[in-house]
């Protein structure tokens, strides 16, 4: 029999809902949160603040895959999920026909994003330059961002895949290889970094996290290939995707441009904001963001349970997972804030040594900081209320989610010109807080009453 403190730690881990794929989930996180001072320390090591605007406004334009993606692969994890937990041929046939859709559907969003983001984000980096800049300070950008494109769009095509194999149970290698393509993109963009690749270090990482991807797909090929090959088809599209996708289309779009606007509205004032706000709130909101997929992964190693619960129409046994599951997520995210934040207060202090003073000038002062990670703390409400609603195949929260991420938009649009990054992060922190959650909450009520 294990000692009593193993017993307690036992029965702590199972009543937060925490096993070995909440840890390979969560460890992605965690080596994000490790990795992430190591990045910022090379990147005001070896790059310019100029190279250090272009690092992160390159890396939030790639966030504009979501644009490609339209919301499938969340809606993809809820009706493989449903189809996979079902008994009976017609489910088999439905699922069947899910696979040959993702099939199709990540060609076509791979050439989107490269065709689309690819030339939006290469007018932004060239029609953004400072007016009246000298040409010594050029950065060359274009090779550097058309190959993180390439290697972007890579994992668009992907992405359909990977959902599908979380929906059918196999959670457990897709988190595995999530947290090993994240050591990988880390590890080769520090090399690049160490070599003076500048902007080429994004390229890198996203060429690693794709090798790694790849591994994973090729390794489940067959598993897929045996899913499509089912005969005959239960499956329509107008019907059983659409209905759902819109919605979250709508949703993750709306986050998407609100979230490269961040870095990309300072970057189009470098004139008279000076060179440096866009790369300072980009490494802060790089953190902010490890915050937000930390409590979402620990969220979404659940969902194929919650989704067999809700096909099982069992509605206590659900909400009694989502609950303690939730509740240990957000708890994590509040932690992590905390400590976030008193980094970057000592490190703004001089406790932490020269070295961290040179990083403290990279970084948005404490209290900005904390409006952000504030922002990141209560954004995990309506994320979470998304996710329950989504495990019953509902998208609930459409025009919730464009008031919030509107409201950030506006919010940046108006303070970011004049009061820079600061401003910026308050007004995140704000919209979040007084606009999104408050929203959420009621409509959630209001969807919960009516099923």
């Amino acid at each position: 029999m294990p000692p009593p403190p193993a017993r307690f730690a036992a029965r702590l881990a199972a009543r937060a809902e925490f096993d070995s794929t909440v840890a390979w989930a969560l460890g992605v996180r965690f080596w994000q949160i490790l990795a992430g001072p190591v990045t910022a320390l090379l990147i005001a090591s070896r790059f310019s603040e100029t190279e250090q605007d272009y690092f992160y406004t390159l890396t939030g334009l790639l966030g504009l895959d979501a644009l490609c993606r339209l919301g499938l692969s969340e809606v993809l994890v809820a009706l493989t999920s449903h189809a996979f937990a079902e008994e009976g041929h017609t489910a088999k046939r439905r699922l069947a026909g899910l696979v040959r859709f993702a099939g199709r559907w990540a060609v076509g969003s791979a050439a989107a994003f490269a065709v689309g983001v690819g030339v939006f984000g290469a007018w932004s980096l060239s029609e953004s330059a400072v007016p009246g800049a000298e040409a010594s300070t050029a950065i060359p950008w274009r090779g550097a961002w058309w190959t993180a494109a390439a290697c972007t769009a890579g994992s668009v095509a992907v992405a359909p895949a990977l959902a599908v194999l979380t929906g059918c149970g196999r959670i457990g290698p897709v988190t595995r290889a999530q947290t090993v393509a994240a050591v990988v993109a880390n590890l080769t963009a520090w090399t690049v970094m160490l070599a003076g690749g500048s902007l080429w270090a994004a390229a890198a990482a996203c060429a690693g996290r794709l090798a790694i991807e790849g591994v994973l797909l090729s390794r489940s090929w067959a598993f897929l290939r045996d899913l499509a090959a089912i005969g005959g088809t239960a499956f329509r599209w107008s019907v059983d995707v659409w209905p759902m996708q819109w919605r979250a289309a709508i949703q993750s779009s709306a986050a998407a441009a609100a979230a490269a606007g961040l870095t990309l509205v300072l970057f189009r004032h470098r004139d008279t904001l000076g060179a440096g706000e866009a790369g300072r709130l980009g490494m802060s909101w790089s953190a902010a963001v490890a915050l937000q997929y930390g409590g979402v992964a620990w969220l979404g190693t659940r969902a194929p349970r919650l989704g067999a619960l809700a096909a099982a129409k069992d509605r206590a046994g659900f909400d009694r997972l989502f609950a303690r599951t939730f509740v240990a997520s957000w708890a994590a995210v509040i932690v992590g804030a905390v400590v976030g934040t008193s980094l970057v207060w000592a490190l703004e202090e001089g406790l932490l040594g020269e070295w961290g003073a040179s990083l403290a000038d990279r970084l948005l002062p404490p209290l900005p900081f904390a409006a952000l990670t504030g922002g990141s703390v209560a954004l995990h409400v309506p994320l979470g209320l998304a996710a329950y609603a989504r495990a019953w195949r509902a998208e609930a929260f459409v025009w919730p989610a464009v008031a919030m991420w509107a409201a950030v938009g506006l919010t940046t649009w108006t303070f970011g010109p004049t009061y820079g990054a600061a401003g910026v992060a308050w007004g995140f922190g704000a919209a979040v807080l007084c606009v999104g959650v408050p929203l959420y909450v009621v409509r959630w009520g209001l969807w919960r009453r009516r099923r």
